[in-house]
């Protein structure tokens, strides 16, 4: 937008892209935030009453719902690998007890094999 007097317009800056602050406070997200940057302050009130008042708050509101939809996404993921996460040491202790009792089983079919062995005498042997 060309500014007063013939002056060139202001440079464009990046948009800022919509997060939480460190306080837990949400941005206004990119869009108002661009539009303000590309004008000169006096013009800034001037669009704002263009746009509407309205609009922009709806504007804000609905970047906010987008900040919590993402934060309730990441929570998400985040227990779903909590529980995947425990899912796997799960099998892991499942399949070391399952193979302690496997061991143990085996122990008691030689040990009993043994002891028959005994019994009968060495003519079981050879």
């Amino acid at each position: 937008m060309p500014g007063p007097a013939g002056l060139p317009p202001p440079l464009p800056r990046p948009s800022t892209a919509m997060s939480a602050t460190s306080d837990g406070d949400v941005e206004e997200g990119p869009l108002w935030e661009s539009m303000k940057r590309q004008l000169y302050k006096a013009e800034v009130s001037h669009v704002r009453r263009l746009v509407g008042e309205a609009l922009i708050q709806q504007t804000k509101l609905l970047w906010a719902e987008f900040a919590s939809l993402r934060q309730i996404v990441a929570e998400y993921e985040q227990q779903g690998d909590e529980i995947a996460q425990g899912k796997k040491q799960q099998v892991q202790f499942c399949s070391s007890q399952h193979r302690d009792l496997l061991r143990r089983q085996a122990r008691i079919v030689l040990d009993d094999a043994r002891a028959q062995a005994e019994a009968f005498g060495p003519g079981l042997e050879g």
